[in-house]
């Protein structure tokens, strides 16, 4: 959207006019910022040379006008170059988002959580077995299986998990609550629209009980091993 203004700015150390302002929304990458200038504007800025790297142009169209065998038709008049539709633009440049380097780094970080909070729920599990030896040796020499006991830890797994057990592990209930709040947060610092989706927080849930259950499986060995005689 383009608002009226005139002012004098420099750039590449020359200075130009600028006629008007537009709004290109926000994002997570910092810039200084954009402007559009006209093929002669932009070859003194830049040099003649810089027009032949052009990597993006607009055509405007009149109403009505067949897009289809408009791409088609400019497919085949300059071959190499992409016809797109703002739609389609938008689309892609969407699905750049979603699969570039920064993409990666969050998911690297979000995998890298999820095996530190296997490490942490198994230290707190661990630590619990530890210090209830005894209770569960006395289960397994009345007859406790220890696939009874597992089950024990199982449940106390998923009560990490929907629960926590502060401070050292926050549960899914309480951690989903302080994440609506840090995305009103962020949403409030970046202008930028933050949304939890069902999708994106049942998928959080699934790996927070996976994470909670392997630190089980792995905290119980102990137990397994432990034999009643020895403790007593």
């Amino acid at each position: 959207m383009a608002t009226e203004s005139t002012t004098s700015v420099m750039v590449n150390n020359q200075r130009i006019v600028v006629n008007g302002l537009f709004s290109l929304g926000c994002s997570f990458f910092l810039s200084q910022g954009n402007i559009i200038a006209s093929d002669r504007t932009y070859a003194e800025m830049f040099g003649a040379s810089s027009l032949e790297q052009v990597t993006l142009g607009i055509i405007h169209v009149k109403p009505g006008t067949n897009l289809i065998a408009l791409q088609q038709g400019i497919a085949k008049a300059v071959p190499g170059v992409k016809a797109l539709t703002h739609q389609e633009l938008q689309t892609r440049e969407l699905a750049f988002q979603d699969t570039n380097s920064s993409s990666t780094i969050f998911n690297f970080g979000a995998v890298m959580g999820f095996i530190v909070g296997v490490a942490i729920v198994y230290q707190v599990l661990y630590s619990d077995v530890s210090d209830h030896l005894s209770e569960y040796a006395t289960l397994k020499a009345i007859g406790y299986s220890n696939r009874l006991l597992l089950l024990v830890i199982f449940q106390e797994a998923l009560f990490l998990a929907v629960l926590g057990y502060i401070p050292a592990v926050l549960g899914y209930i309480p951690g989903f609550i302080a994440t609506l709040g840090m995305y009103q947060l962020l949403t409030n610092l970046t202008r930028l629209e933050l949304v939890m989706t069902v999708n994106l927080a049942l998928t959080v849930f699934i790996l927070t009980l996976a994470m909670c259950l392997i630190s089980a499986a792995i905290a119980s060995n102990k137990l397994r091993a432990a034999d009643p005689a020895d403790v007593f």
